[in-house]
């Protein structure tokens, strides 16, 4: 090659972007969440600033690609829009955390993707008030990774940062002391936001998807401790939120509701004009208009802070609750155990959740093998939420399954795959 030629090249690969790459972090994923939530701008600063049209179209190309399983994509396209993708593995589970750069004045949310098959629970967690419904941010995070939710929102401010103000309807005073719009910065009264596309996008890509909202209130005489709501008055069938509150009853019995389609009368913070939630519940104009119909996929839960709130002793009873309520893909409940292991559903066809008598919830790994003693399957040992075997490439038959802790503690089950 001549040297003109040698010349040509080197400047071509110069011209080439680099492919922005991923950061890799590990330890713990709640206090790294945790941190985030406590350096969030707060009230009045106007530090939020909403995303225009351009922006919000490289977040539908980014979010197709974060879906896809294209992290490289993923990367490259948050880098255009002053956000960074952190793979962060916690217990050797893996999380996707898509969050501002530091250098980045785009406070637009914290964005935490499950992508392993431990995300038993088709759930998405939502705080969209972290720095203002006290301790709803920390309880979204811990809720999300004791119970292997799917995906996590948290807002990036506080909801009264902006002063400017949100065109959606309805009024609030939580900002100002008196009767206004709400605020720019409100992720659950802005249509315009990285949020409710989200939101969008993630409903779509999955119509098996709950979306459960975490809020707080200040609680007078005549409140319950928890107000719960679909967005509506309308009852859907089955019903995930009445299913949520009998678990919640049934893990604190203490506990008193007040629930928005089975109590009509009571018409304090039923989140009807959430943005989030119209938009489930098929409404045309989220940004204006009350949903007609309802979904039953909007599970909008006002707590008051003692019980619910006030640290992760109070959150494990949320955690317990969805545990409970939505145990599995299947939507079948365990059984009380019979034995060491326990799979449910079993037989399965496509995903089956296990359950081991003794140990702590999803401490554990597994390897499955064919009766000709082949490894099929494994999964190392893990702290996040729940086991969740896939069906994969196993064909129809039967299999041997050895649950294994990280003390050595070895048990074995059958499992039938149809």
């Amino acid at each position: 090659m001549t040297r003109s030629g040698i010349t040509f090249l080197f400047l071509f690969i110069l011209s080439v972007p680099a492919a922005v790459a991923q950061r890799d972090l590990s330890g713990s994923l709640n206090g790294y969440l945790y941190r985030l939530i406590e350096s969030m701008p707060g009230r009045g600063t106007d530090e939020y600033t909403p995303p225009d049209e351009d922006d919000l179209a490289l977040w539908e190309h980014l979010a197709d690609s974060l879906l896809s399983g294209n992290y490289v994509a993923t990367a490259r396209l948050a880098g255009e829009v002053g956000y960074e993708l952190v793979r962060f593995t916690d217990a050797n589970s893996p999380f996707y955390i898509l969050q501002k750069k530091e250098s980045s004045s785009r406070y637009w949310g914290t964005y935490v993707l499950n992508p392993s098959p431990g995300a038993c629970r088709r759930i998405v967690v939502q705080a969209p008030h972290p720095r203002y419904d006290l301790n709803t941010g920390q309880e979204g995070v811990y809720v999300f990774h004791r119970t292997g939710a799917f995906f996590l929102f948290l807002a990036g401010t506080h909801r009264c940062n902006s002063t400017y103000l949100s065109p959606c309807s309805g009024t609030t005073t939580v900002c100002s002391g008196s009767t206004e719009p709400y605020h720019l910065s409100d992720m659950a009264h802005n249509t315009g936001t990285v949020f409710q596309l989200l939101t969008r996008k993630l409903a779509v890509h999955d119509t098996s998807l709950l979306f459960l909202q975490l809020h707080g209130f200040a609680m007078r005489d005549d409140d319950p401790y928890v107000i719960m709501s679909n967005g509506t008055r309308l009852t859907p069938h089955p019903d995930p939120l009445d299913t949520l509150k009998k678990a919640l009853k049934a893990v604190d019995p203490v506990l008193d509701f007040r629930v928005a389609h089975q109590d009509t009368d009571w018409d304090r913070l039923v989140a009807f004009n959430n943005v989030q939630g119209r938009y489930l519940n098929g409404s045309d104009d989220p940004c204006r208009e009350d949903a007609a119909g309802v979904s039953g996929r909007f599970l909008h839960i006002e707590q008051e802070k003692s019980r619910l709130r006030e640290d992760s002793t109070r959150w494990e009873k949320m955690a317990q609750a969805l545990l409970r309520a939505f145990t599995s893909p299947s939507g079948i409940s365990p059984p009380p155990f019979s034995g060491k292991v326990v799979v449910v559903p079993n037989p399965f066809r496509e995903c089956a959740e296990i359950f081991v008598e003794g140990l702590p919830y999803h401490c554990y790994g597994y390897e499955l093998y064919s009766l000709q003693g082949k490894r099929m399957q494994q999964q190392r040992p893990a702290c996040c939420g729940c086991i969740l075997l896939h069906r994969g490439h196993l064909r129809p038959g039967l299999y041997i399954l050895h649950i294994y802790d990280k003390a050595g503690h070895t048990f074995r089950s059958k499992v039938v795959v149809e």
